[in-house]
């Protein structure tokens, strides 16, 4: 019988490998990992499951156990798949939200508001000025491609943006990340 173990702040392919390394330590075979989830094939032994958990909490995830807390996780993975996907440009995310969850998109942002202390549209913001973050430090893309990257309608607004969001500038922010490359030579 499968069984699935939700997973709280896992964002990208690093938490992924960090959930196979423990599931590996532990011996603990047939389980499938993506974001957001374990997969196990079949219901732990009850001291392995609470060694398991143990060992998500001890490196910074945490184990999702009530229906609110696993709704609100749901959307953030949705909103990170959006971030990381190309295809994305014509998405309504309201629309995508209530039906990836099949439940009311005002009760799903109030609850998410409540939760989080702002809102899904924020939390978006957020990711996507982390990707854009990210992909300045990759220094292989102009800010026009980021832009275009992330479904930006123009440069400048991604601009605009940044410096809302972090108080700096895109160059302001390449110039630290250089910095900071230096500082370890």
């Amino acid at each position: 019988m499968e069984t699935a173990i939700l997973i709280k702040n896992m964002v990208c392919y690093r938490c992924i490998l960090s959930i196979d390394s423990i599931l590996n330590k532990l011996n603990i075979g047939n389980a499938k990992v993506v974001l957001g989830r374990v997969v196990l094939q079949e219901e732990l032994p009850a001291e392995l499951f609470k060694q398991l958990v143990d060992h998500i909490e001890s490196i910074g995830f945490g184990v999702l156990t009530n229906k609110e807390e696993i709704i609100i996780e749901k959307v953030k993975n949705i909103i990170r798949k959006i971030v990381d996907s190309k295809d994305t440009k014509n998405t309504v995310l309201s629309t995508l939200i209530a039906e990836e969850l099949g439940v009311n998109y005002f009760k799903i942002s109030k609850l998410f508001s409540n939760s989080e202390g702002k809102t899904i549209e924020k939390y978006l913001i957020e990711i996507r000025i982390e990707k854009v973050k990210e992909l300045i430090r990759y220094d292989e893309l102009t800010i026009s491609e980021i832009s275009y990257e992330l479904n930006y309608s123009s440069p400048q607004y991604l601009s605009k943006q940044f410096k809302q969001i972090t108080g700096m500038t895109t160059s302001e922010f390449k110039l630290i990340g250089d910095r900071q490359e230096l500082d370890k030579i």
